[in-house]
This record gives structure tokens, sequence and C-alpha cells, in this order.
């Protein structure tokens, strides 16, 4: 019994481990190191001692480069997690020569780091629309990027204006019709966006927006043929993906799935595809 009862605190402590570890490489130096570990333990049990106040830390990474941002007491530092312990996005083809990256639901910019890192000769696009984390965003691209497009906007299937909301911190926010409140966001389309950005392929498209993607994807026959990899994060209570996968399909587009990594104990999967050129 007692042994049982410890696997849970040995898998947690293992966790943390692998965690301090990944960070511990990360840092290009020490106090970059120490920073970034405050951000940690904001989160944590001694947070009151070692971070008792909101901070927002510079460090230098190795994957994400020079002069990256992130605030303590957020989700900041959980994508970060997301991204160098989790490995997110890895399963997104290396060998392709990809000129354009779009990043639909962009956060703060760690996603667009990890993912310029990956495809460094490619222009981007990137879309979020919480006012907060567009700040962080605008200093963590502008930091390494002065030709990257940025939209303070939602995307979505249709053009209106809606407010955001959110239930699980700064990496949540959802929109809601509300097209004369105080404060509404507009929702962009992909042709709006594509348009607007010149970009007439997406060689990359990252796309985490809350349960928006089952409008994206509802109608997305004027741009999915254009796309030649994506990773999609499909929220469970309003895509699966295997409804992402018909609609993708429906629509004209032609995918091999990379890599699904299921997590129906979170409420969402990711799924990696890539564009068959043979059957297209």
């Amino acid at each position: 019994m007692k042994i049982s009862g410890r696997t849970p605190n040995l898998a947690k402590l293992n966790a943390w481990r692998d965690e301090a570890r990944t960070y511990w490489k990360e840092s290009a130096r020490l106090r970059d190191y120490v920073a970034l570990m405050r951000v940690r333990l904001s989160q944590s049990k001694v947070g009151r001692w070692v971070t008792p106040k909101p901070i927002t830390v510079v460090v230098d990474l190795k994957t994400l480069g020079p002069k990256v941002t992130l605030r303590s007491h957020t989700t900041d530092i959980s994508v970060l997690k997301e991204l160098l312990v989790g490995d997110s996005y890895e399963p997104l083809p290396a060998d392709l020569d990809v000129k354009t990256v779009v990043d639909l639901g962009a956060n703060v910019g760690l996603s667009y780091r990890w993912l310029r890192s990956r495809y460094p000769h490619a222009r981007f696009l990137c879309v979020e629309p919480d006012p907060g984390n567009l700040e962080i965003l605008r200093a963590n691209v502008r930091s390494v990027d002065d030709g990257a497009a940025i939209y303070g906007a939602c995307v979505g299937g249709r053009e209106r204006r809606v407010t955001m909301a959110t239930t699980s911190g700064e990496w949540g926010y959802r929109m809601s019709d509300a097209d004369e409140a105080d404060g509404a966001i507009d929702v962009m389309t992909m042709d709006a966006l594509l348009e607007d950005a010149g970009f007439d392929r997406i060689g990359v498209l990252k796309c985490d927006i809350e349960g928006a993607e089952a409008e994206v994807f509802a109608d997305c026959r004027s741009w999915i043929d254009r796309v030649d990899a994506m990773s999609v994060e499909c929220h469970l209570d309003m895509m699966r993906t295997d409804a992402l996968l018909g609609a993708v399909s429906a629509n004209g587009g032609h995918f091999s799935v990379r890599h699904l990594e299921s997590n129906p104990h979170l409420g969402f999967d990711i799924v990696t595809l890539q564009r068959d050129t043979a059957a297209a």
C-alpha cells in the first residue's frame, strides 16, 4: 500500500526533474536558467517566496533564440513546457522547403519562435486576439524578425465581432458573438488573412484556436489545397479529429496523417497532416 501510494508522487518528481533539466539544457547562461525557474516556480507551492509578485523575464534559449519574453503567474511557462518537453510540433516535417508559416492562435509567440527555429527562411503570419498575449507576442517576434505579419484578431469562418473569455488561463481564450460589446474583437477569415499578408501558399499551418477550428475547417475549400503541412489542435468538445479529417477531405484537401497525439483526458488531440501530392 505504501509503495502504491508513493507512485504518483514519484511520477510527479520525475516529470519535474525532466522539466528542470530541459530548461537547464536550453538556457544560454546561468542567469537565464534562474529567471526561467523563477517563472516556473511561480506556479508551485513555493511561488509565494520565490516569485511573490508577477514578473516578466527576457531570456536567451538555445532552441527559441535570444530575447524570449515570458510572464510569471500565467500559462506562458506551460506553453514553453509543451514545446520543449512535450515536443508538440516535432512531428511537423523538417525536410520541406517552407517559405511561409501561418500561426493561428500564436499566444505569446513561443510557438512562433519554435517554428522559426525549424523553418528559419520562412515568412510568418501570426494571429492572436488577446491584448495581453498580443503585447508579448509582438516582443517575441520583433526582437528577431521585423518582417513577420502580426494580426490582433480572431480567425473564423465568417467576419464579425466577438468577445473573448477563458476558464483555463492565458492560453485558452474562446470567442462569443457580441458585435456591439465593449472590447469586441474583429474576426478575420483565412481568405482575408492570406490576401492581406500576400501569402499565395502555406508551407506550414499551425492551428490552436480553442474550438474555432470547427468553423474554420467547415468551409476551407478556397485555401486548403494551398497548405503543404499542418498541425491542428482539435478541441474535442467542438471538433473531434475524425471530424477534422472529414471536413478537410470534403473540401478537397488530400492529406496523410503523420502523427496523432491523443489527449482525451485533457480534452484535445494534436494531429499533424502532410499534403498527399500523389492524391492531389
